[in-house]
């Protein structure tokens, strides 16, 4: 069973951005959604700059974040490496409200700096607007975006990571626990996270790069 320690030995050894291997990607996983990319320019556009004309290619974090100054090749980018055989039908979703995801996404990279009460007035109406879609994939945007929410830096929240964060019984990790119980259909809870992320990463065993903390929860949610 992992404890505190295993949480402190991972983030302290493992960086996401060195350590996490690329996700391939490959064109025929993607089929069901090729009728959406062929309908709309802005889509196009984005599938053309990101595949090339390749049949596969493989997206690092570092690869995924250096796209942020294209705002639909961005979000093609964080979808495709969070989603890359359209699990759950996420791209899908995402294709179907890509405007939606676009005006999100625009106002984030625009001003990444924002506060715990402009995500739940702002954003959380963006994500509720858009169907079937929710925090494992707007995670990511936030996080790829360099996003803070109360000056603490934005990590991912997705499956995975929940589970890692239940997987410590360690009252250290009590706000933390709490603060994602509902993230799956209480989006305003997605910043409570945040900052509850950063203070559990004020323990002096841990003090690392927040990614590095969400990492460390995603392999022992994934193990």
């Amino acid at each position: 069973m992992p404890d505190f320690n295993t949480l402190i030995n991972l983030a302290n050894s493992l960086d996401p951005n060195r350590d996490q291997c690329p996700i391939p990607v490959r064109t025929h996983s993607l089929e069901k959604v090729m009728g959406l990319v062929n309908n709309n320019v802005s889509i196009r556009a984005a599938w053309d700059v990101l595949f090339q004309g390749r049949d596969h290619i493989e997206l690092s974090r570092n690869g995924v974040r250096n796209t942020a100054n294209n705002p639909g090749l961005f979000v093609l980018s964080v979808l495709i490496w969070g989603f890359p055989t359209n699990q759950h039908g996420a791209v899908r979703y995402v294709l179907e409200s890509w405007d939606n995801v676009i005006q999100y996404t625009q106002d984030i990279l625009d001003n990444p700096s924002i506060t715990s009460e402009r995500f739940c007035s702002h954003f959380v109406p963006f994500i509720n607007k858009t169907h079937k879609v929710a925090l494992a994939f707007f995670s990511k945007l936030m996080y790829f975006a360099r996003a803070t929410i109360d000056g603490c830096k934005c990590a991912i929240l997705d499956n995975f990571v929940y589970h890692g964060i239940n997987c410590i019984h360690d009252n250290r990790l009590d706000r933390l626990r709490e603060s994602v119980s509902r993230y799956r259909n209480k989006y305003e809870s997605y910043a409570d996270y945040v900052i509850n992320l950063s203070e559990l990463n004020e323990d002096t065993q841990l003090q690392v790069e927040i990614d590095r903390l969400e990492y460390a929860f995603f392999i022992i949610g994934k193990g």
